[in-house]
Parts: structure tokens; sequence; C-alpha cells
């Protein structure tokens, strides 16, 4: 089991995603990086176009689920040109999705970038996560879709950094 999964699965004491309700504060999660919180989980299946009304803020990791082999899950998110940013879609939970594919698009819903096995974290479980480095060409809205590969269904959870070039 990874350090993020059993955090999430241990003791009442600690994080616990059954403890956790919808639209609850934002909480630390152990063993993520410093700065990085968990928003609400989903509790209605996100939407699958550019009317989705999920948006990803930057530095708060989204909980959500991919239910079927044609469920896909979209988040706002809101970029600016000339920066770049890291997004990560990892398998989480019991239940968790273990092959996520995650994939970028422009305001009108264009692809501009995919990933389903960038990402692992030499656990023995979670070694098909996806990742992607972006560098935003312009300031505004894009979309990342959360999805899985080979029919893969479960549990992600999906989150936004500016990138840090020093590590």
């Amino acid at each position: 089991m990874c350090i993020l999964c059993s955090a999430l699965t241990r003791s009442p004491n600690h994080f616990d995603l059954d403890s956790v309700t919808a639209g609850g504060s934002p909480g630390n999660v152990p063993g993520s990086e410093a700065g990085q919180t968990m928003n609400g989980f989903e509790t209605s299946d996100h939407g699958e176009t550019i009317a989705t009304t999920a948006v990803l803020t930057l530095g708060v990791s989204e909980y959500g689920t991919i239910a079927n082999a044609t469920d896909e899950d979209w988040f706002r998110v809101e970029l600016v040109a000339g920066q770049t940013y890291d997004f990560r879609l990892l398998g989480i939970g019991t239940a968790f999705n273990s092959d996520p594919l995650l994939r970028l698009r422009d305001n009108a819903g264009g692809l501009l970038a995919a990933d389903d096995n960038g990402f692992t974290s030499n656990s023995n479980t979670h070694e098909s996560d996806a990742a992607l480095t972006f560098t935003a060409s312009y300031s505004g809205t894009y979309f990342l879709e959360a999805d899985s590969a080979a029919s893969s269904l479960g549990d992600y959870l999906l989150t936004g950094m500016t990138q840090n070039p020093a590590g």
C-alpha cells in the first residue's frame, strides 16, 4: 500500500475518507506535499464537457470516482500564459482506479495532452498513475479530464500545482 493510501485509511485520529463530508472545509492530507489540501468529494457525477461545474483549484486535490466504462470527470482550471504546471491523477483508497488516464483540454474542449502511465509511486500498487507537465499558451480556462485506461474503474485523486523548478 502506498503512503497516501495508508494515511487515508488509518485510525479515526487520522484523515479518513469515510469521515469527511462533501462540501466540508479542506483538510491537510497526511503524507501529501506541504501546502496541498483535499477538497470535497464527488457527490454526483461531474460533467463530461466544457459545461462542467467542477473546478480544480491549484494546490487543492479533488477526489472522485470513475464509475463505469463511459464515465469521465471534467474539471475547469484557470492557468496563466507562460507558467508551467504539474498535474497528477492517482488511484486512491481501497477501491482505487488502477490505471488512471489524464487529459488536458483547451477552452473549447480540444485535446492538448494526455497521459496514463507517467507517474509511479514505486509501491507495487500504483504503477500506472498519470502525470502531465504543461506550460500554458494562453491565460484563461483549460479543462482536465479524469478518466481510466483499459476500463479500470474506481476512485482517484486529481491535483494541479504550479511547477517549482527547484523541486
